[in-house]
């Protein structure tokens, strides 16, 4: 795809997004602590520490077959997370592990460090791949689930993924070295600690939320993956919610609210409510039963006909691509007859942008790499402008091109500022910054070539021809350590 067939500048038209108001608080945020420190650079936001591809959660299911209730306790972690080693057998081979302990109420801190769980869980599995590219992609993963009846009550859960085997706090093996900053070894391990109550057998005033990949209807499905990304959702997609209401009461309200939160140094600060729905009794499923399951490495909500459940279920779609990248807090209320609305559910979770551009990090970087898409004096402008200024303009800029406004999230934006990323990482050489050489600028305008071809003429250096449809480039080498610079293009 050309980047630059969505708005014109220079008299050619160029494809930019606007940015949502949480990312411009997140670049100025990220960009007046530290400049005053140090100069932040493409470079040094590069190096920051990563966070690490892994998420767990938990969730509560009523038993099958059977009264009481099962905590179930969902996770996903990427290779890129794990510590793998050269196997004997060939390949690559890593052993994360998963456990999960249930303390009684009241136990303390210290008892959970130290003491014996009232139970204990353990997951670990051995992850084979034959290519040593796949160890360190963010794309590929496990997903899996450790389960448990339990009896009512209130409990303390604490799990705890660990990139290799044994305990989180063990040792690190011999592994491979990583390309980010920090070693899996070195990254702290992602872990869920969190109060839960099972409530009695009957007792009707506790709901669940189930939040799903989009899906139109659950009744025709019967099956649903789960997001599974913890307790965030994905910036820019929308989503589903299964609402499970144990007992359905005639002539009685349930709401479906989502409110959008701020929350720093532990302060909760309400900003807006985004989303409300009243639950259409019509639509409410019966005569079924819930649980999650783990199949072909993707963890799944299944609903099971059953005559045993007085439950009901209700399906909502999310319009996520509308929300910010910013905390939220969906509630289920429920309104009697001439009475106080009922809190039934609630949860907090953070709508979570994974595998932000480097650049979106700091204000003053993605100004800087705007130069391939700006008039030069427009953008030393921008660039000069004091901070308040430099953010009203960079916030006009895109939203002036803005081909979707009624989303939160711009994939034209995202995909500008990946080619930036892309370009580093493919062309840069110790003479040049990748996205500032020829095939970097190249590749900003057009994207992935549709072929190319590697010419060796006699004699003469080498040449790489990009070929896009029935226009071409031809780059010759200069110095042989992968620099190379446009020669003809038509």
């Amino acid at each position: 795809m050309n980047i630059f067939d969505y708005f014109t500048i220079y008299g050619t038209r160029v494809s930019i997004v606007r940015t949502t108001l949480i990312l411009i608080l997140l670049l100025i945020l990220s960009s007046f602590d530290l400049a005053s420190a140090q100069r932040i650079t493409y470079e040094s936001l590069r190096m920051r520490p990563d966070i690490p591809n892994a998420f767990v959660d938990y969730h509560i299911v009523p038993a099958t077959g059977q009264h009481g209730y099962v905590l179930v306790t969902t996770f996903r972690m990427g290779y890129d997370y794990m510590e793998f080693r050269r196997s004997q057998q060939g390949g690559f081979s890593a052993e994360p592990h998963v456990r999960m302990n249930i303390f009684k109420e009241g136990t303390s801190p210290s008892e959970r460090l130290s003491g014996e769980p009232f139970i204990r869980e353990v997951w670990n599995q051995t992850i084979t791949v034959e290519e040593y590219e796949k160890t360190g992609s963010r794309n590929h993963y496990v997903q899996s689930l450790i389960e448990r009846t339990i009896e009512p009550g209130k409990y303390h859960l604490t799990t705890e993924l660990s990139p290799r085997s044994g305990s989180p706090s063990s040792p690190p093996s011999q592994s491979r070295q990583r390309r980010s900053p920090r070693s899996a070894a070195e990254r702290p391990s992602p872990s869920l600690s969190s109060m839960v109550t099972i409530p009695e057998p009957g007792d009707t005033s506790k709901a669940f939320f189930y939040l799903l990949e989009h899906s139109e209807d659950v009744s025709s499905a019967r099956s649903i993956p789960l997001l599974n990304f913890g307790r965030n959702t994905l910036f820019g997609e929308d989503h589903s919610a299964l609402i499970w209401i144990p007992e359905k009461k005639e002539g009685h309200t349930y709401v479906l609210e989502i409110d959008q939160l701020r929350i720093r140094r532990g302060d909760t600060t309400h900003v807006r409510q985004v989303f409300s729905d009243t639950l259409d009794h019509e639509k409410m499923l019966s005569g079924y039963r819930h649980r999650i399951t783990e199949n072909k490495n993707k963890v799944m909500l299944q609903l099971d006909s059953s005559e045993s459940t007085t439950g009901r279920y209700y399906l909502v779609s999310i319009p996520n691509s509308r929300f910010e990248n910013a905390h939220f807090k969906m509630r289920l209320k429920h309104s009697p007859p001439e009475s106080a609305a009922i809190t039934l559910a609630e949860k907090v979770y953070f709508n979570l942008w994974l595998n932000m551009p480097v650049s979106l990090l700091n204000l003053d970087i993605a100004v800087e790499m705007m130069e391939f898409i700006m008039d030069s004096d427009a953008h030393r402008t921008m660039r000069r402008a004091s901070s308040s200024d430099k953010e009203q303009k960079f916030r006009a800029f895109w939203k002036e091109r803005d081909p979707d406004p009624e989303t939160e999230y711009n994939p034209l934006m995202v995909e500008y500022f990946r080619r930036i990323d892309e370009a580093y990482d493919r062309f840069t050489t110790p003479q040049v910054r990748g996205f500032e050489s020829d095939q970097g600028k190249v590749f900003l305008r057009n994207g992935e070539p549709d072929r190319k071809e590697r010419v060796l003429p006699p004699g003469q250096p080498a040449r790489e021809i990009w070929h896009y449809g029935s226009r071409r480039f031809v780059f010759e080498a200069t110095t042989g350590f992968g620099d190379y610079r446009l020669v003809e293009q038509r």
